[in-house]
């Protein structure tokens, strides 16, 4: 099922033994658009730090709770290597970080080596149409089973006059550049200006999706 990034921030991570704290940011490789890393704040438990805990440890997030249990005990995660988030992410550091664990070396199997992007500091970037600006990255919209990314959510109230939110298919999404904090859309303003709204308060289902991809006129990718 999807969900927004911006609704999973806060969700307590739920170790076997004990809390961990809430879920602050997740990281994200810009190759597959997987979830990489959910980034926790370990609160006064371990106080000034963050830890990264991987998809495949987790389970499926309880959204009644608003928690989300792994299969990692409080021990384990305090003896993981510690991280500093103010700084990239390397390969060197996953190299050491990765076996601790046991996990999988996600890399192995991508052709090149992917950017590690962090949800805040995407969220704000400007989204570049082919024809002009298309607004400000607002949300991601999160496969909670496998993990991945379907969706961007755009906010157009910059320069359109309905002023409203919309889903961007990451197929239609050319590139990210750091640089200029700009994603690249191969799409025109007047295509998104009259898009379907997103409303933050309804679910992201097939039926949603299928509004979409007709509006653009683009074939189904469930379908392919």
């Amino acid at each position: 099922m999807y969900r927004s990034m911006n609704d999973l921030k806060g969700y307590v991570i739920e170790a076997i033994d004990g809390e961990v704290r809430s879920v602050d940011d997740l990281l994200f490789d810009d190759a597959l658009w997987a979830v990489r890393y959910l980034v926790a704040n370990t609160g006064e438990w371990l106080p000034g730090r963050q830890v990264l805990i991987a998809p495949e440890a987790s389970q499926r997030p309880d959204y009644k709770t608003r928690r989300i249990p792994v299969a990692l005990t409080k021990e384990q995660i305090e003896n993981s290597p510690p991280i500093e988030m103010d700084k990239p992410i390397n390969r060197q550091w996953e190299q050491k970080f990765v076996p601790y664990y046991g996990w999988t070396t996600y890399w192995l199997d991508l052709d090149g080596d992917p950017n590690l992007r962090s949800m805040s500091e995407v969220k704000g970037y400007t989204l570049m149409a082919l024809d002009g600006e298309l607004g400000k990255v607002d949300d991601l919209i999160v496969d909670d089973e496998e993990w991945r990314i379907g969706y961007m959510v755009v906010d157009t109230s910059s320069w359109n006059p309905l002023s409203k939110k919309t889903m961007l298919s990451l197929a239609w999404i050319n590139q990210i550049d750091e640089k200029t904090k700009t994603v690249l859309v191969d799409l025109k303003q007047e295509q998104v200006k009259n898009a379907p709204e997103y409303k933050p308060s309804e679910p992201v289902n097939r039926e949603l999706e299928t509004v979409l991809y007709d509006y653009y006129g683009k074939p189904h990718y469930w379908d392919e």
